[in-house]
Parts: structure tokens; C-alpha cells; sequence
């Protein structure tokens, strides 16, 4: 678990954080906007490899047939 954590992590300092730091001290409103939009790329737009080219939220409607977020 702590590896997917880590890398998880690392995603987001990559593709978020270092883009917008100085958000994080002049206007954090927008930086956490920016957060929930990124976020939401991440698991509902962006396919990702490790995924068969699904996005999470796809996997897991797929794999659950319960759930409700489709």
C-alpha cells in the first residue's frame, strides 16, 4: 500500500504541485481549485497504462456491478 501512496505522491507533486506552488501561498481558494480539477482528470478523464488504458473510475465500475458511479 505505501508504494501506490508514495508514487501517488509523487503524481501529483509532478503534475500539479510544481506547476502551481506559488498558489500555495498567495491564493490557496484557487490552488485547491486547481487540486479538484486535476483530481478528477486523474480519475474519471485520463486513461492510465497500468489500467488497460482505463480510467479508475472505470475499473471500478467494471469490476463492480454495485456500485453507483456510473
Amino acid at each position: 500500500m505505501n508504494p501506490c501512496a508514495e508514487r501517488f505522491n509523487r503524481t501529483i507533486q509532478e503534475q500539479l504541485v510544481d506547476y502551481h506552488e506559488s498558489l500555495l501561498f498567495d491564493n490557496l481558494a484557487l490552488f485547491n481549485q486547481k487540486l479538484a480539477d486535476w483530481l478528477i482528470k486523474y480519475n474519471a478523464i485520463q486513461p492510465h497504462k497500468g489500467l488497460a488504458l482505463k480510467t479508475p473510475v472505470q475499473v471500478i465500475i467494471d469490476n463492480n456491478k454495485k456500485c453507483n458511479m456510473g
